[in-house]
């Protein structure tokens, strides 16, 4: 019966979002291919003059082979894996650029990588962290038409905490006790929550504790971790010894609630099935929290490792299928409210992957003033 909620909740999912509700499997297979094209050191020599304003009006493109000349060049000269990093911040933003009578030539690639590069300026300056470095921009094509092309734009920036250079691989111990919504489980007001907290760490893990001199990445493809056809973000757990407590029950977190209270319309209780917990139960004729659904929501220190290690297990699975380096997770709280399953909340997950380029001279590019 979970197999057809989701499929519910990921119909109502690609409609109400902007970039999920243009990607899929054929349209990274597209875009994939004609990314093998011509070599990252090709595409940099050869949209490098385009975007410092020396145009060839012989030449037009496809809206992919504009997308990845402006995102290659950017990706190479601002960059930066030089440093350790523990912590990343993203920015998503989209524009619409005009094309030149219905073609993409050489004008319209600069255009799209002045107002991408904008945005990065700008993200980048937002920042207030003692370190920070530019690690990637990912651009992708959200819709295109005869006239135009509107343009999806994520920005990574990462920063470095105080003893960075000391830090080795996190796991997490006393007090890292986290909820799997919203704060820490004795500290609500808190702006983390456990997924966060895992995204983090396995970001640090996998790259951030990895300082690379001449490094750069281009081609960056993302892949949503909670898509079930191939990854089983939600397979059961056989090793849990518990089954029903919604602890460590699965690969990665999940609840599926339901109100079991009492309804005076039909003098009778409505009945959560087997596979679901009362979100709220009856305490003196009175409707209360459900104290096994808190405890299902705080995220103790053992459990935050376990959801830690298969977070790292599901990167580096993608980063094998797509040839790729992992570069970055983003994790966090979702939920579906579909009938007949009334609450299920789960942790969304996507990664970034991107080709690892290595030139010993490069040095980054400084990002200039925000507009």
């Amino acid at each position: 019966m979970k197999n057809i909620y989701f499929v519910l909740f990921l119909l109502l999912f690609l409609a109400s979002c902007t970039k999920e509700s243009n990607f899929s499997d054929k349209d990274q297979d597209i875009q994939v291919s004609t990314r093998t094209q011509l070599t990252p050191e090709q595409v940099v020599a050869a949209f490098s003059p385009v975007v410092d304003g020396t145009y060839d009006p012989t030449k037009s493109y496809t809206g992919d082979e504009a997308i990845r000349g402006a995102e290659t060049v950017m990706n190479y000269r601002y960059g930066d894996f030089r440093y350790k990093f523990d912590d990343t911040y993203s920015l998503e933003e989209s524009f619409i650029v005009s094309k030149q009578n219905g073609v993409i030539n050489d004008r319209v690639v600069d255009e799209i990588y002045d107002e991408a590069l904008e945005f990065v300026k700008c993200h980048y300056a937002d920042i207030v962290a003692d370190t920070k470095m530019q690690l990637l921009t990912d651009l992708y094509i959200i819709s295109e038409t005869g006239s135009q092309i509107r343009v999806g734009l994520t920005n990574i920036v990462g920063t470095a905490s105080s003893g960075i250079e000391n830090m080795g691989t996190i796991s997490f111990g006393q007090g890292d006790d986290w909820k799997a919504d919203q704060g820490k489980c004795n500290d609500p007001n808190n702006s983390g929550n456990a997924p966060k907290q895992i995204a983090r760490a396995a970001t640090f893990n996998l790259v951030g504790q990895y300082a690379e001199l001449g490094v750069w990445y281009s081609d960056i493809d993302y892949v949503y971790f909670h898509s079930d056809d191939y990854d089983n973000w939600f397979a059961e757990n056989p090793n849990d010894q518990n089954p029903g407590d919604f602890i460590i029950d699965y690969f990665m977190w999940q609840f599926d609630g339901c109100d079991e209270l009492y309804d005076p319309n039909s003098n009778q209780y409505d009945a959560c099935s087997s596979s679901e917990m009362p979100m709220r139960i009856m305490q003196n004729g009175q409707p209360v929290e459900n104290p096994d659904k808190t405890d299902a929501f705080c995220i103790d220190y053992p459990e935050m490792n376990y959801y830690l290690g298969n977070a790292q297990t599901m990167a580096n699975k993608h980063a094998q299928s797509l040839s790729k380096k992992f570069l970055n997770m983003q994790m966090d709280f979702d939920f579906s409210l579909v009938y007949p399953v009334p609450y299920f909340y789960f942790w969304n997950g996507e990664g970034k992957y991107g080709k690892k380029n290595t030139d010993v001279n490069r040095v980054p590019l400084t990002l200039g003033t925000c507009n």
